[in-house]
């Protein structure tokens, strides 16, 4: 919580930590009253606490209005976190924390009873602080940061200081004086880190010039003014204010494209095709030794794109868009040969949103078409109001279907069964041309088979009778007497149906 607090603070703010211990029976300074500076002592110190039980209110507040009443500050707060049950201050220091404009804010967290954050609610309102009741400890952090913003320093400093050059080497202060005329005024920040480099700084080290590459862009922070108001021996006795802004603002613009060298793009759908055209001045065709290429999405993240030779001087390559939006193609290339000329080019592919966001009004006509072919209802446009599962004025639509089809189907069914007679004939049940036609087949494939069984019957019989000996020759009967045996025995009718319902008799032999 403490460290959040400090954390909100500028480094030139006064800051100090006190702790109650537990033997020494009065409050100890953690962290010495003093400018916050980075911030990493002071945070130490915090970590290193060891809090006690506080009997009173009187004795670290005391300690604190001492450091707080000589100092030069313009806002002068304390801020208590206690459980409550401390003894109340002494009124004649909450007299002089008033005469002294120094406010203070209680934080009762776990109170005992009800009577402990009464203590705290008149130090903060004789001194015209706040007073917090926390029952969720996790808001503590958000509690301190918004106190700690009540004495935090203004940015804007206005005060004459000399800037220094601290980085010689950087292209915007390339050629300017060893001593800078003063300025009038910054906006206090901190340095940043990483790519950035520190150009220029106060006496004190804070940040006047610096420059920084971002991904394939470069920006520029000045924290000081340009004008008449903190700049006038800048704008009116100095040489080099123009040739000190031509080079900030040249360092900071898009780099210079290369003559010898053009992009194309095709976009189709989501597909972008990338072609490099690589021709100079007199129409040849370049080679390069070397072709590198990034991409930069809308949402700045960066794809690496590989370019393929496919001609003289012509270069391809492609990636799939994620998103609608401008994406920036980079290209560095190093020319073949001994010079090994080294150069950049870049340039914007824009892939358009889908065509049906192009129509930007509606189809109202369409609409009331599809409503009267349907036999639905138009909403209003608020759709607040409209009821989607209201029926009235809603007519469910009707559709007549002939039944010619189904009554032919169980027309055709019904001659597939046959009713057996008492005569042993079969009769069959008109069913229409169809059914006709269908029981016609079926008998021609009847008597078909049957022909086909009787031959086949027939042929057999005759093999048998050609491997086996005559009656005669097993009874011992003469082929006089067994012939005569034959035509004196009784014959017998077998009935039989054809395939059209006929009856007929036959003669048989046994």
């Amino acid at each position: 919580m403490a460290i959040a607090a400090i954390n909100t603070l500028s480094r030139l703010d006064l800051v100090g930590v006190l702790e109650y211990g537990w033997g020494g029976g009065q409050a100890n300074w953690v962290y010495q009253f003093k400018p916050a500076g980075d911030k990493t002592e002071a945070i130490a110190a915090i970590k290193r606490m060891q809090m006690g039980d506080m009997p009173d209110f009187g004795t670290p507040m005391t300690t604190a209005y001492n450091a707080l009443k000589n100092c030069d500050a313009g806002q002068k707060h304390i801020i208590i976190i206690s459980d409550g049950d401390p003894a109340p201050p002494p009124v004649s220091l909450i007299k002089n924390m008033q005469s002294s404009k120094i406010t203070c804010t209680g934080v009762v967290v776990f109170p005992h009873g009800g009577t402990d954050q009464k203590t705290l609610q008149w130090i903060a309102y004789q001194t015209g602080g706040r007073f917090y009741n926390v029952k969720d400890p996790n808001t503590l952090p958000q509690i301190f940061i918004k106190e700690a913003q009540v004495v935090r320093r203004s940015l804007i400093i206005e005060q004459p200081f000399v800037p220094k050059i601290t980085n010689w080497l950087s292209e915007t202060v390339r050629g300017l004086d060893t001593t800078l005329p003063k300025l009038d005024g910054f906006v206090l920040t901190g340095p940043k880190g990483g790519l950035t480099q520190l150009v220029m700084a106060t006496d004190k080290g804070d940040p006047v010039l610096a420059t920084g590459q971002m991904k394939l862009g470069r920006s520029v922070a000045f924290t000081s003014g340009a004008g008449a108001r903190w700049a006038k021996d800048w704008v009116g006795g100095w040489g080099g204010y123009e040739r000190f802004w031509e080079q900030v603002v040249r360092w900071a613009a898009k780099p210079s494209q290369a003559a010898d060298c053009e992009i194309f793009a095709d976009v189709e759908g989501r597909q972008v095709s990338i072609t490099v055209d690589a021709v100079d001045a007199e129409g040849n065709f370049v080679q390069f030794a070397d072709l590198v290429g990034q991409v930069v999405a809308p949402e700045m993240s960066v794809k690496e794109l590989a370019l393929t030779q496919i001609g003289p001087g012509r270069y391809r390559a492609g990636f799939q868009a994620g998103r609608s939006g401008s994406y920036l193609v980079n290209l560095r290339y190093r020319k073949a040969g001994a010079e090994g000329k080294t150069g950049m080019v870049q340039s914007v592919v824009t892939v358009p949103y889908a065509p049906e966001f192009r129509d930007l009004t509606d189809n109202t006509p369409l609409l009331a078409a599809v409503q009267q072919a349907t036999g639905g209802r138009q909403l209003g446009p608020d759709p607040e109001k409209a009821n989607l599962f209201e029926r009235e004025g809603v007519s469910f639509p009707h559709t007549a279907l002939p039944l010619t089809k189904h009554l032919f189907t169980g027309g055709a069914r019904a001659v597939d069964g046959q009713v057996g007679r008492a005569d042993g004939r079969q009769a069959v049940r008109p069913g229409g041309r169809r059914g006709a036609a269908a029981a016609g087949s079926r008998a021609k494939a009847a008597r078909a088979g049957k022909t086909r069984r009787t031959a086949r019957r027939g042929a057999q019989a005759g093999r048998a009778r050609n491997r086996r000996p005559p009656p005669e020759a097993a009874s011992g009967q003469t082929r006089g007497q067994a012939a005569n045996e034959r035509r004196h025995r009784p014959l017998r009718l077998r009935r039989y149906s054809d395939a059209r319902g006929a009856c007929r008799r036959r003669t048989a032999l046994p």
